[in-house]
């Protein structure tokens, strides 16, 4: 057997070279970034960089000479030099600022290119490890934003996008991929007592490898630098790691401890076995670390030496099993077998950490920190160590899909683990060395296993004298202030225990603080929330004042925790302003509060802070606009006015513009509440904007009819095209949507006019996108969608029909008392900041009052009211729209509503078919169908059977442009006409509702004729057959 030790953070402290330079602001000069190349400021081997000096690093990575490795290979050690994510920053910011004329523009657009793979790789240092780098950064950027003079607008403002979407709470489960395979069945125990080895070996191996990918997966690339997790502050500078190998350890002893317990030779058998059929299920899964910690646990010393167990064992192990396992971990060669066996899979994997860990030491230890006299930073060492964490990222892509089982993965933490020396003295016990007797029976056998202890969370006890109204923060989780549900997932939270999860100093929840801000109004009221975080910034001493607890409690508490209060209250004045906007007293607390207590601590995030309150206050009077100049606008003739105004005065073009400066800045004033609220009265600015859909089709809807009237449609139809494609190049879809609405509505008289549109690009995207606003698409809008970045105008009704859909599901806002709703708030949450995303900037366009006038200007719409049935379907359409509900509960309850909806568009539609048939109303320019005399010899014959004495004419209806033919059946028998409507496609409730209308327009002309309908059918909707037989409409089937 080969020996696999735990893994060892026991190392000698090796600290950092006493030479290595501090990072300094002098170190970001022009001098030093511009200095000619030589021996004292860089070495390169051919174009590979081997050493450098700070300054000389960042010229590099920021010039034409970089490579996207070099880029990678630096933004993975940085760390390694004394730097953190501010001063990168720095030096970047210094770099911008110092490069050379005549290089200028290559270099800062390096820069930017620098920063958009720091965003797009290493996110985390923005979101969760640095708050403060992002509030820089987005300083920074809005200074470049806002001064078009720099000639950076359009490169800053990307940056500033990509660095948003960073910081979306969604955007962090988009870093890692799940693994696409369909989701096993568990095995789930007979009941919750069963002993853990008696359970399922494959489902004891998918739960042991749930619990160490949550670890895995959390690793930060900067853990590994510098033998980080040897060195002293270990636990700071590598938790994840150092969590990683006290799990590994735990599983090694856990094995050994168990077999060791086991005093008959046949449960040892059993044990010993048990374990090798998990190592094995955990190499079947390609998870190596796990497998690893098995046979780790196996080959320690007191349970290596049971020759009589492994004997037993290896003759149970008819398949070879335990062989394979020890050829795949043997540590020859540098684990060659294994790192073979690694390569030959396909992610989701979790490799053995170990490797990389021995890897990094003889990188580390192997590999002089500076080369030369000069004493140059090596960069091939780092080169080397960012080989190594690049390997180790690869196999973080992708997520294991397994489902947790409670009854198991409880019972996979907390077992007594007995030392070596302990189990020594039962191992000899059980099985005597040769020619020693056996002895007194150990202790440790006798008093059996303690019990099992649960996680401890590790709270540091704090003197509650000095702010006893912190004592909230300090309790643990209990069923009465967190609920989760059966998978364990966290729905309930009373107050303070969410204030507590959003500014947690080591995991605060990410996911949660944006759609919790969104709802805030929902679930307590900004000045308690103020108040407590004001509270929690707050933190009382703890009751060891000794200098070891003082310096644990600033590191791992007090400062991470001021660090997590600042970005909410960042996050909160970014997105929310019109808290304190609308709110003096709350804004002067807030003022308060940053020229007091936080100034004393942290006093640039107050000046942080206090820069973006004054730039939201302006933002908050007129939301910002895009950065590009506005285009000089296409202005009418001076004759034209509001009075005389018609669509031939106006270039498509600017009514697109003014139409999308109308929408956006009716867009960026819907408030997150307005979204939540149930009274027409409490959200205005949300129902004005679902009424200017209307709007804008019925403009369009009287634009075509009066030119059909005047036989200008083609005309028309040219123009109004030519809006609807414009408003779609500016991401205006709330316009597109309405104005494609109402081309669908009249779509049959439209048809021939179509192929006459002069705009090829206008034609096609009508042609494309006609049918994605209705219920029957089977086209995904939120694919259409997703893509947009402001200025833009997406479409409301996705986003009020979720929120709906939600409330629906979920009605509960308290859980029990005292215990919030926290899922319901973040499922309306995610959906609310997921449009405010949409809502930052405004459309850079010049207002044109006479064209906005004519826009906005009161029409009657009594005549064209039949037409606008498309609207309600894209609501329908809306509320189908898979946004955010992912899981079974919500899919069915989506059906049902949806299902609900569109019944009641269709008895709408169905009450306008019998009134139409009562009142004999008739309405010119609705769609007609093509119908002509019979030719179809299926068609004849059925209706000649149904008609065995029939004759054929046809009438035209003069009264509709383009007129419409329709075949007339007269029979022998009277002198009943009947009409045949020729279908050659599935019929629905717009046919009916035609062939009704046509027939009140024959009936007009023939009142003294009795007037029947038949419609001849080779596929139709139940709803249409329904409405035909309240109709009287006969229906042939072909």
């Amino acid at each position: 057997m080969t020996d696999t030790p735990p893994l060892n953070v026991g190392v000698e402290e090796k600290e950092l070279c006493d030479a290595e330079p501090e990072t300094k602001p002098a170190l970001w000069t022009w001098e030093n970034f511009n200095a000619p190349d030589d021996e004292t400021n860089i070495i390169l081997d051919g174009d590979v960089l081997k050493a450098a000096t700070l300054p000389k690093l960042i010229t590099r990575i920021t010039s034409d000479a970089t490579s996207p490795a070099l880029l990678n290979d630096f933004l993975l050690t940085y760390r390694s030099f004394k730097m953190d994510g501010l001063d990168l920053l720095d030096a970047l910011m210094a770099r911008y600022v110092t490069c050379c004329e005549d290089a200028t523009r290559v270099v800062r657009i390096r820069i930017f290119n620098v920063l958009k793979h720091w965003i797009e790789k290493f996110w985390f240092d923005f979101v969760k490890d640095c708050p403060e780098l992002s509030v820089r950064l987005h300083e920074w950027l809005d200074e470049l934003i806002e001064n078009p003079d720099l000639g950076v607008s359009k490169p800053a403002q990307t940056i500033k996008q990509k660095l948003e979407v960073a910081e979306d709470p969604k955007s962090e489960k988009k870093k890692v991929v799940v693994a696409a395979v369909e989701i096993p069945r568990p095995y789930l125990p007979r009941d919750a007592n069963v002993p853990l080895l008696e359970c399922n070996t494959e489902e004891i191996a998918r739960q042991l490898t749930l619990i160490e990918w949550k670890v895995w997966v959390t690793i930060k690339p900067y853990e590994f630098l510098n033998l980080a997790w040897t060195k002293k502050d270990r636990a700071k500078r590598s938790g994840n790691v150092l969590a990683m190998i006290d799990r590994f350890n735990y599983v090694s002893g856990w094995v050994s401890t168990t077999i060791c317990m086991c005093e008959r030779l046949k449960d040892r058998v059993k044990a010993a076995y048990k374990f090798i059929e998990i190592a094995y299920k955990l190499y079947q899964l390609n998870n190596f670390n796990g497998m690893m910690a098995i046979i780790s646990g196996l080959n320690r010393g007191p349970v290596y030496r049971l020759k009589q167990t492994f004997a037993a064992v290896e003759a149970k192990d008819t398949k070879h099993v335990f062989a394979e396992l020890q050829a795949v971990t043997n540590s020859e060669k540098s684990y060659a077998s294994l790192r073979k066996a690694i390569r030959s899979v396909n992610p989701p994997t979790i490799p053995y950490l170990g490797m990389y860990l021995t890897d990094l030491t003889f990188i580390e230890e192997g590999n002089k920190d500076y080369v030369t006299e000069h004493s140059l930073p090596n960069f091939h060492k780092r080169m080397l160590t960012a080989q190594t964490i690049a390997n180790v990222q690869t196999y973080q892509d992708v997520k294991y899909q397994f489902v947790e089982v409670p009854e198991i993965l409880s019972k996979c933490f907390g077992e007594a683990i007995f030392t070596d020396d302990q189990l020594y003295e039962i191992s000899e016990y059980l099985e005597p060395r040769a020619g020693k007797e056996k002895g007194e029976r150990p202790a440790l056998l006798v008093q059996g296993l303690p019990p099992r202890k649960e996680e401890e969370k590790g709270r540091m006890e704090l003197d509650l004298t000095e702010n006893p109204e912190w004592e909230p923060f300090t309790l643990s989780d209990t069923p009465e202030n967190v609920v989760t549900n059966a998978s364990g997932t966290v729905i309930g939270q009373t107050f303070y225990k969410i204030i507590e999860t959003l500014t947690h100093p080591a995991n605060p929840d990410t996911n949660l603080l944006l759609p919790l801000l969104a709802t805030l109004d929902n679930w307590t009221t900004p000045e308690k929330f103020l108040e407590a975080l004001i509270l929690r910034f707050t933190i009382p001493p703890p009751k060891d004042k000794s200098d070891e607890s003082m310096k644990k409690y600033a590191e791992e508490l007090q400062a991470p925790t001021w660090l997590r209060v600042v970005n909410v209250l960042k996050s909160w004045i970014t997105y929310h302003y019109y808290h304190f906007a609308e709110n003096p007293a709350l804004l002067e607390r807030l003022t308060n509060f940053l020229e007091g207590p936080l100034k004393e601590v942290l006093s640039h995030s107050t000046s942080s802070l206090s820069n973006l309150i004054s730039k939201q206050a302006t933002a908050h009077m007129e939301v910002p606009k895009a950065a590009e100049l506005p285009p000089d606008p296409i202005l009418p003739a001076e004759t034209v006015t509001l009075e005389n105004a018609q669509l031939s005065d106006f270039d498509p073009l600017e009514i697109a513009r003014q139409l999308s400066v109308l929408n956006s800045e009716l867009f960026c004033k819907i408030r997150p509440k307005e979204m939540l609220a149930t009274k027409d009265e409490d959200k205005p600015n949300l129902r004005e904007m679902e009424e200017g859909l209307i709007d804008i089709q019925v403009w369009v809807l009287e634009e075509l009819n009066n030119s059909q009237k005047n036989g200008t449609i083609h005309a028309t139809l040219d123009a109004l095209a030519m809006v609807a494609y414009h408003v779609s190049t500016f991401q205006n879809w709330h316009a597109a949507c309405a104005i494609i609405n109402a081309f669908n509505s009249m779509y049959h008289v439209l048809k021939s006019e179509w192929s006459k549109v002069t705009s090829t690009q206008a034609r096609k995207f009508y042609f494309d996108n006609r049918d994605i606003f209705l219920p029957t698409s089977k086209k995904d809008l939120s694919e259409l969608l997703k893509d947009l970045h402001p200025p833009c105008v997406p479409i409301t009704g996705p986003y009020s029909g979720a929120i709906d859909l939600v409330m629906r599901v979920n009605t509960q806002d308290m859980l029990s008392p005292g215990v919030i709703n926290v899922e319901k708030n973040k499922k309306n949450g995610e959906i609310i900041a997921r449009m405010q995303r949409y809502q930052k900037l405004s459309y850079n366009f010049i207002h044109v009052p006479v064209i906005q006038g004519y826009l906005c200007k009161k029409r009657d719409v009594s005549h064209l009211v039949s037409g606008l049935g498309a609207v309600a379907n894209q609501d329908a359409r809306a509320l189908i729209l898979d946004v955010i509900l992912t899981d079974p509960d919500f899919k069915t309850e989506i059906q049902s509503f949806t299902r609900e909806i569109l019944d009641e568009e269709i008895a709408k539609l169905q009450a306008e078919i019998f009134n139409l048939v009562v009142t004999g109303a008739i309405h010119i320019g609705e769609a007609h169908p093509s119908a002509s005399i019979i030719t179809d010899d299926k068609v004849r014959d059925t209706v000649v059977r149904a008609f065995p004495n029939c004759s054929f004419s046809t009438w035209t209806d003069n009264t509709t442009t383009p007129s419409t033919t329709i075949n007339i059946i007269k029979t022998e028998e009277s002198t009943e006409c009947h009409y045949l409507l020729d279908i050659k496609e599935k019929v629905v409730l717009d046919d009916i509702t035609t062939l009704v209308k046509l027939g009140q327009s024959y009936k007009s002309q023939h009142e003294s004729t009795p007037l029947s309908c038949v419609m001849v059918v080779s596929n139709i909707s139940d709803e249409a057959v329904k409405t035909a037989e309240k109709c009287k409409i006969r229906l042939l089937k072909i």
